[in-house]
Protein backbone atom coordinates (compact mmCIF):
# COMPACT_ATOMS: atom_id res chain seq x y z
CA UNK A 1 0.00 0.00 0.00
CA UNK A 2 1.16 3.70 0.04
CA UNK A 3 2.26 6.02 2.40
CA UNK A 4 2.58 9.54 2.53
CA UNK A 5 5.48 10.62 3.61
CA UNK A 6 6.46 13.54 1.13
CA UNK A 7 3.66 15.40 2.06
CA UNK A 8 3.60 19.11 0.75
CA UNK A 9 0.52 21.47 2.05
CA UNK A 10 -1.05 24.00 -0.48
CA UNK A 11 -2.55 26.75 1.14
CA UNK A 12 -4.60 25.80 4.80
CA UNK A 13 -7.76 27.45 3.41
CA UNK A 14 -7.95 25.56 -0.25
CA UNK A 15 -7.63 22.35 1.67
CA UNK A 16 -5.02 20.96 -0.59
CA UNK A 17 -2.39 18.34 -0.03
CA UNK A 18 0.30 17.24 -2.78
CA UNK A 19 2.20 14.07 -1.61
CA UNK A 20 4.39 11.53 -3.66
CA UNK A 21 3.59 8.04 -2.97
CA UNK A 22 6.39 5.42 -1.68
CA UNK A 23 6.04 1.65 -1.74
CA UNK A 24 6.51 0.02 2.14
CA UNK A 25 6.04 -3.29 2.96
CA UNK A 26 3.72 -3.81 5.67
CA UNK A 27 2.77 -6.84 8.31
CA UNK A 28 1.51 -7.62 11.39
CA UNK A 29 -2.40 -8.43 13.42
CA UNK A 30 -4.54 -7.04 15.93
CA UNK A 31 -6.55 -8.74 18.28
CA UNK A 32 -9.97 -6.92 19.86
CA UNK A 33 -12.48 -7.94 22.47
CA UNK A 34 -14.94 -6.20 24.34
CA UNK A 35 -18.17 -6.94 26.11
CA UNK A 36 -20.16 -6.41 29.21
CA UNK A 37 -18.60 -8.52 32.40
CA UNK A 38 -20.94 -7.29 35.04
CA UNK A 39 -24.65 -5.28 34.83
CA UNK A 40 -23.44 -1.58 33.99
CA UNK A 41 -19.61 -2.28 33.70
CA UNK A 42 -18.01 -2.86 30.04
CA UNK A 43 -14.74 -4.34 29.53
CA UNK A 44 -11.86 -3.87 26.40
CA UNK A 45 -8.81 -5.45 25.45
CA UNK A 46 -6.60 -5.34 22.69
CA UNK A 47 -3.37 -6.16 20.62
CA UNK A 48 -1.45 -4.92 17.55
CA UNK A 49 1.56 -5.79 16.28
CA UNK A 50 2.79 -3.76 13.26
CA UNK A 51 6.17 -3.71 11.48
CA UNK A 52 6.34 -1.27 8.25
CA UNK A 53 9.40 -1.30 6.34
CA UNK A 54 11.01 0.78 3.26
CA UNK A 55 12.40 -0.92 0.12
CA UNK A 56 15.51 -1.28 1.83
CA UNK A 57 14.43 -3.63 4.71
CA UNK A 58 14.92 -0.37 7.29
CA UNK A 59 11.90 0.51 9.54
CA UNK A 60 10.30 3.24 8.21
CA UNK A 61 8.03 4.75 10.76
CA UNK A 62 9.85 4.62 13.84
CA UNK A 63 6.99 6.54 15.00
CA UNK A 64 4.41 4.31 14.84
CA UNK A 65 4.35 1.32 17.20
CA UNK A 66 5.46 -1.65 16.40
CA UNK A 67 3.84 -3.53 19.51
CA UNK A 68 0.26 -2.13 21.21
CA UNK A 69 -1.63 -3.13 24.20
CA UNK A 70 -4.57 -1.22 24.96
CA UNK A 71 -7.58 -1.96 28.15
CA UNK A 72 -10.57 0.25 29.03
CA UNK A 73 -13.42 -0.61 31.54
CA UNK A 74 -15.95 2.10 31.57
CA UNK A 75 -18.71 1.86 34.25
CA UNK A 76 -22.12 2.82 32.95
CA UNK A 77 -24.23 4.39 36.09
Amino acid sequence: FHICSNLLYGPFWLGVAIYSPEDYESEGFELEISGELLDGLNVGAGYTQLEIKDPNGDNSRPFVPEKLLKMSAPIVI
